[in-house]
């Protein structure tokens, strides 16, 4: 099966084993501790996920090795004049 596998290094078509694991493809992408994740997904999936479950002929995984973004942001709080 293929996937579309998006990592830092950019987008590739990758030929799967229907067997693999996300682990298993991080590590052939040599990122082993890279954490996985769906195309439109929020959560992690397991390294133990099987792609072909997880993700399908065709779908899109991605690979980061960052595991939680922490974002800040603050909003002039001071009301806006309108004309």
């Amino acid at each position: 099966m293929k996937i579309f596998l998006h990592t830092d290094s950019g987008l590739t078509l990758e030929d799967v084993h229907e067997t693999a694991t996300v682990a298993d493809v991080a590590e052939n992408a040599g990122i082993e501790s890279a954490t996985g994740s769906l195309e439109d997904g929020d959560d992690p999936l397991e390294g133990t996920a099987l792609v072909a479950n997880a993700v399908g002929d065709m779908g899109h995984l991605h690979l980061a090795r960052c595991r939680r973004v922490e974002v800040t942001v603050r909003v002039h709080t001071s009301p806006a004049r309108l004309p």
